[in-house]
């Protein structure tokens, strides 16, 4: 297990946790904390780090792309043109980062992507297994879909019940227990007490989302409201 350190973050030493055959190729580019807590990068198309990318070559007048894939660098040609180096390394980097789409001049990426990518986990929603958004190890990272994705996310800030899918339902004065499914709403029933509800939905989410249900912890001793 290694550690990359972040450009920024939500605290003063912030660091993403990868695999060892991962960390070299992810620490040839330098990484930030987006505003939704993903580790996330921009290649750009001059000037990159460990020099690749596209540079000038004083003394010829020519262009130069390359790439370094697993540690090695690879030289991709010298062009007549910028645009024609660009292009060529472009082509490069979306060859092997093919979900990825080019973005002002350059390529933003984000982590978990990349090592889902080495890894060979081919899905277009991909979900962290413990919910930690910097810890990108292989084996935490799985293949989902929208659904399971949602499923197993933390409590949303808006949530006073402190459990998933748990509500006061003012006009009735009692808890609601309800499951989102591929987009739909599901009642699960109207409790007393709101660690009934939240065993509800416990029992819910095992039946939707088997390993990928995030299941409340409750509490041993919970005060109806």
């Amino acid at each position: 297990m290694k550690r990359i350190r972040l450009s920024n973050g939500h605290h003063a030493a912030a660091v993403v946790v990868v695999d060892a055959v991962d960390r070299d190729f992810l620490a040839q580019w330098r990484w930030h904390q987006d505003r939704h807590g993903y580790p996330r990068t921009y290649i750009p198309l001059a000037h990159h780090r460990d020099g690749c990318g596209v540079a000038h070559i004083r003394h010829t007048g020519k262009w130069r792309a390359r790439i370094t894939v697993d540690g090695i660098r690879r030289h991709l040609g010298c062009f007549p043109s910028r645009t024609r180096a660009a292009l060529a390394y472009v082509a490069a980097v979306k060859k092997i980062y093919s979900p990825f789409q080019l973005q002002h001049g350059g390529q933003h990426l984000l982590m978990h992507q990349i090592v889902a990518e080495r890894a060979r986990v081919k899905a277009s929603v991909l979900d962290h297994r413990n919910r930690n958004k910097l810890d990108n190890r292989r084996k935490n990272i799985r293949a989902a879909n929208g659904s399971t994705n949602q499923a197993n996310q933390n409590l949303s800030k808006n949530n006073k019940s402190g459990y998933k899918g748990v509500s006061w339902f003012k006009s009735m004065r009692t808890w609601r227990a309800a499951i989102c499914v591929r987009r739909k709403s599901i009642h699960l029933g109207l409790f007393t007490n709101k660690k009934h509800a939240a065993r509800a939905y416990n029992d819910a989410a095992r039946k939707y989302f088997g390993a990928f249900a995030h299941l409340n912890r409750i509490q041993s001793h919970c005060p109806s409201r």
